[in-house]
């Protein structure tokens, strides 16, 4: 039987659903912790995702559970309509971090480098004053690509970290970023000297490594389910 976890992207999601969508998810989610295999609950490929284990649920007709299905786990990852759950994703990626060993869901980048271009285009001097103003430096520059690895910057984002110029072009795209990533980049930017977390072994990029337990919860039965949404405030919603 698999394991049934749910991420803070889920949970997130759950909450801003309409009161009666939210009761039917989280009915979806009961069922699914007291029977993962039962026949009703058919996960189908999303084909343009860029993560080929990412799977979509039917919750109603036009409500969908987005999810990373393996042999073993059922990582519940987002809820919503069909078009925005299938947008959701098709850009996003689970990926086991090549330095830090943790557990990270990675937006594409392609969508804040539109951002952080666009803002560079609104900021930048023309005629003249192009001349004698230089161009900002990125606030990261002076660190190296290894460091911003150890820091669990995903591969795929140093080149658009490079881009960042100023706090309000990081705070466009923070939200991008895995929420602890996000914060050792803002701790940078802020001047203090932001220590790598402890690098995990390859073998153990699971839901149980310190990274992971920071936004995934394991279900293991209707009560824990209850819990987690009394704690996250979406029981309450539940209850009117």
């Amino acid at each position: 039987m698999p394991q049934i976890a749910l991420a803070d992207s889920f949970v997130d999601a759950l909450a801003h659903l309409e009161a009666g969508d939210t009761k039917r998810a989280a009915t979806f989610v009961d069922k699914l912790i007291e029977e993962p295999t039962r026949a009703g609950f058919n996960f189908e490929m999303v084909h343009e995702a860029r993560d080929r284990s990412i799977r979509s649920a039917r919750v109603t007709k036009d409500l969908r559970a987005i999810a990373h299905v393996d042999d073993e786990r059922v990582l519940l990852l987002f809820v919503g309509r069909h078009d925005a759950a299938y947008e959701w994703a098709r850009t996003k990626c689970l990926e086991c971090h090549p330095v830090t060993g943790e557990l990270q869901v990675v937006e594409a980048p392609d969508g804040a480098q539109v951002r952080l271009a666009q803002q560079d285009t609104r900021s930048a001097p023309s005629g003249r004053d192009r001349r004698r103003t230089a161009v900002p430096p990125s606030v990261f520059a002076e660190y190296s690509d290894e460091y911003l690895l150890s820091l669990g910057v995903p591969p795929s984002w140093l080149a658009t970290i490079r881009m960042i110029r100023s706090d309000d072009m990081f705070l466009s795209v923070a939200g991008d970023l895995p929420a602890d990533v996000a914060e050792r980049l803002l701790r940078l930017m802020e001047g203090e000297l932001v220590s790598p977390p402890e690098p995990v072994c390859d073998d153990e990029c699971t839901w149980t490594t310190p990274g992971a337990r920071q936004w995934i919860c394991t279900v293991t039965d209707g009560s824990s389910l209850c819990q987690l949404l009394d704690e996250t405030g979406i029981a309450h919603g539940l209850k009117h």
